[in-house]
């Protein structure tokens, strides 16, 4: 297998994770950054002028590039289906951030694009990256703690967030899929059986939900029970905000708790800063699991190797949020087919 020596990049949707994608790409080695896209000419005239690189406003037009052997997606949820198809027809490597698609008919024609071309795109489930989520996959898959009982997932967030989203992004798409994902690739399980409750009090004004607990029956009989709500204040303990999963087995059991162990306290509040994900340090080094997700996709390239997450593991977890959704509407178990 001929190894590939520089393997070059765009990047298309520059919001803030846009962003972060292209300065991981400016430090990886043997990686150029080749040009950036976006529909919003800000955003585009912003990160032309930061990165140094040519700008596009299309997927269409960034994906026509001759020389670009790869594209990074990180538009928003809803909008993903349109530069994954573009990148596919130009023959580009993908790395498309997660969700796969916030719906399942998406979902399924990114399935099957991916199957037409030779499974070319990995989904940017970055938590698998997280060294705490790869030794629970680890010890799981050892037996070290016998036969999963039960599994308990959390992941709180702050408003502001939904708050600048104004709607367009879903809770269910937008947080649960982490959960959903971390819990079938731990297990090696596929769910069965679904069922939600959800509440919008606060978000009610723009459409949003304000918290969602499901709770899910696993093919190897565990059972999970998931809470998620994304309103807390700036002001709420930060314990309050997890991430937690709890792990339950018949010969013991795993806690995860926190987002990664540090708090700093100034004058006026309290702040939690995510650098499990991603973090800029002073001597130019970038680190979190998102840098170690998208250094594997590279990696993978260059040395013709599969990707880690396929785009059918991606559409499983697309096939499971879709079920908690028609729970919601239907205010019944759902049951989920192979």
């Amino acid at each position: 297998m001929m190894v590939r020596h520089m393997i070059n990049i765009g990047i298309i949707g520059m919001g803030q994770l846009g962003c972060k994608h292209a300065k991981i790409m400016t430090v990886l080695p043997n990686v150029r950054l080749a040009g950036v896209a976006d529909t919003d000419e800000a955003n585009l005239k912003s990160a032309v002028e930061k990165f140094i690189v040519p700008g596009y406003m299309s997927a269409e037009n960034i994906c026509a590039i001759e020389d670009l052997d790869a594209v990074s997606i990180c538009t928003p949820d809803y909008a993903h289906r349109k530069p994954v198809l573009e990148a596919f027809d130009n023959g580009k490597f993908i790395y498309m951030e997660k969700p796969l698609a916030d719906n399942l008919k998406d979902a399924e024609d990114i399935l099957h694009a991916s199957v037409t071309h030779h499974n070319r795109l990995m989904v940017g489930h970055l938590l698998r990256f997280d060294s705490r989520y790869a030794k629970v996959k680890e010890l799981v898959s050892k037996g070290i703690i016998g036969e999963i009982v039960h599994i308990y997932g959390k992941r709180n967030s702050y408003v502001s967030g939904p708050l600048r989203y104004g709607g367009h992004y879903t809770i269910l798409y937008h947080m649960v899929v982490h959960e959903i994902d971390l819990v079938l690739w731990i297990t090696g399980s596929q769910v069965i059986r679904v069922y939600a409750e959800n509440e919008s009090k606060v978000l009610c004004h723009v459409g949003m939900q304000d918290s969602v607990f499901t709770v899910m029956k696993m093919g190897n009989g565990a059972i999970v029970s998931l809470e998620h709500c994304w309103i807390l204040n700036r002001n709420c303990h930060s314990r309050t905000l997890g991430p937690e999963m709890e792990i339950v087995g018949t010969k013991g059991s795993i806690h995860i708790f926190g987002v990664n162990g540090m708090e700093i306290f100034q004058d006026i509040e309290e702040i939690v800063p995510d650098v499990s994900v991603y973090a800029e340090l002073e001597d130019g080094r970038i680190t979190g699991c998102l840098y170690s997700a998208l250094e594997s996709f590279i990696g993978c390239i260059a040395h013709g190797d599969e990707f880690p997450i396929s785009a059918l593991e991606g559409y499983r977890a697309v096939k499971v949020v879709s079920a908690i959704e028609e729970a919601l509407k239907k205010h019944m178990p759902i049951y989920i087919s192979d």
